[in-house]
């Protein structure tokens, strides 16, 4: 479609986009839009289909939104939808990536808005310059805040503690398989806005701020919850099926996950990839993030949930380059599919649940072994009545992992030989300490044989400094020197 500029006597109006400074005359009603309108913007996902209209009649040029999704900035202000703004000369109206200005003018030139014949259409893939760090609603400050307040609530319940015990929350609804069975299931999405360590919290809130503000940029509203509630419910219930029945689910990080890949989705179209790569510091925090959580200590299994959670995130930023519009509405449920493909594929590949119990038990294990062998140093330095203390309090505490242990049921030749080399650890270190105890009651016995020894020494002393002081007072009488 071809607007047609004229010259006219009159003074009249003309649109200008800021970015690439083409511009059109105002002779009628203009729509803006990513689909429909005469100027289209097909890869900016901020726009509705249809956005916004502009127009001029007796009382001069107007502007109205159509009801867009992510709405329309008029000089800053946010219009209300179905509300005609008349406006003047010099006004500026933007709409996701766009942005443009009305200028007044003398004579209205010709200009072709069809994309097919190079219009400002065919430059969709132009985007401005400016660097949104900060969102501009208060979608991502409110997310954030909200974990931190949940988090404060919680730590206020725990005494003030920068980890949270399960208990608490499992209270506050964290997710496991023992309580969602019963019926419970909405724990799974509660838990996404549940935290156990405060360090968790920070990193996922840098993440939520940075990624999330840039995906709200570029997709929207509706594209930013799908991108972090489905990738989140996913990992819960893929945690869940795969985990041990008695491990808590909390934490928004596989939520995270997915606004990663849905930022990194736009890489891959290359209209966009020039202003994705001019926010470089979003990119780089996201690799950064995904290698912390890929190289951490943990199960293949576990590793996959991050993995499946970063391909949903890609296919439904994907979904919005390559599908018609008419099939756009349809990528939530088309995603959520996918997402029980997933479930159905990954599942004979999770371990047996003594598995996860047991990865998680030699991993407790480990960490209170290495734990104690510090708390026993300590009081080897101390002491041997410390000693002997810390080593009693440490038998009580392998007594807490036998009793653990008990509860792990192995069934396979596999899980039976774990179960065995995990018996064997707790004696050994029953056995590392009660060598310690022992050293303990040798360590007391020498001291005792020591003191013994200094008495006596102390007592053979005192008797020869009579003897002297006598044998004195024999030679000098009472003018002996004392």
């Amino acid at each position: 479609m071809a607007l047609i500029g004229r010259k006219t006597s009159q003074s009249g109006y003309r649109l200008v986009h800021s970015k690439s400074g083409q511009w059109f005359p105002l002779l009628g009603e203009i729509i803006i839009g990513r689909f429909q309108g005469a100027i289209r913007f097909r890869h900016d996902y901020g726009l509705s289909s249809e956005h916004l209209r502009v127009g001029i009649d007796s009382q001069g040029p107007w502007f109205e939104d159509l009801g867009s999704t992510n709405g329309t900035y008029l000089d800053g202000q946010l219009m209300v939808p179905k509300r005609r703004y008349h406006v003047v000369a010099g006004a500026e109206v933007r709409l996701g990536l766009q942005q443009f200005k009305l200028r007044a003018h003398e004579v209205a030139e010709a200009v072709d808005a069809d994309p097919a014949r190079g219009g400002l259409a065919a430059h969709a893939g132009s985007r401005t310059a400016s660097h949104l760090f900060l969102p501009e609603k208060f979608l991502i400050p409110g997310i954030v805040l909200f974990l931190w307040f949940v988090f404060l609530l919680e730590s206020g319940q725990a005494g003030w503690t920068r980890t949270i015990p399960l208990d608490v929350l499992r209270r506050w609804g964290g997710s496991a398989l023992y309580i969602d069975g019963h019926g419970e299931w909405w724990r799974i999405l509660i838990s996404l806005f549940l935290s156990d360590k405060i360090s968790h919290l920070a990193i996922d809130s840098i993440l939520i701020w940075v990624v999330g503000s840039q995906v709200l940029f570029f997709f929207g509203r509706t594209f930013l919850v799908f991108g972090f509630f489905f990738p989140g419910i996913l990992g819960n219930i893929l945690a869940l099926l795969t985990e041990s029945p008695l491990t808590i689910v909390v934490g928004p990080s596989v939520a995270v996950t997915g606004l990663c890949g849905l930022l990194c989705s736009l890489l891959m179209i290359p209209a966009l990839r020039e202003e994705l790569l001019k926010r470089w510091w979003a990119l780089a925090l996201t690799f950064l993030y995904m290698i912390f959580y890929l190289n951490q200590q943990q199960p293949l299994f576990e590793k996959m949930i991050y993995l499946d959670a970063l391909a949903v995130g890609l296919g439904l930023g994907l979904s919005q380059r390559y599908l018609p519009e008419h099939l756009v509405p349809f990528v939530p449920s088309a995603v959520f599919s996918v997402m029980l493909v997933i479930l159905v594929i990954q599942l004979p590949l999770a371990p047996s649940k003594y598995l996860g119990d047991a990865f998680h038990f030699a991993n407790d294990f480990e960490s209170y072994a290495r734990d104690s062998y510090q708390r026993l140093r300590q009081s080897f330095r101390s002491g041997s009545e410390a000693l002997e203390g810390q080593v009693g309090r440490e038998l009580v505490s392998l007594d807490h992992y036998r009793k653990r242990l008990e509860l792990l049921s192995p069934g396979t030749e596999e899980e039976k030989s774990i179960h065995r080399a995990l018996v064997a650890s707790i004696s050994d270190q029953s056995s590392f300490e009660g060598l310690l105890r022992n050293s303990a009651t040798n360590l007391r016995a020498v001291r005792d044989v020591a003191s013994a020894k200094l008495n006596e020494s102390v007592v053979e002393t005192n008797q020869a400094r009579i003897l002297v002081d006598l044998e004195l007072r024999k030679l000098y009488g009472s003018s002996a020197p004392q």
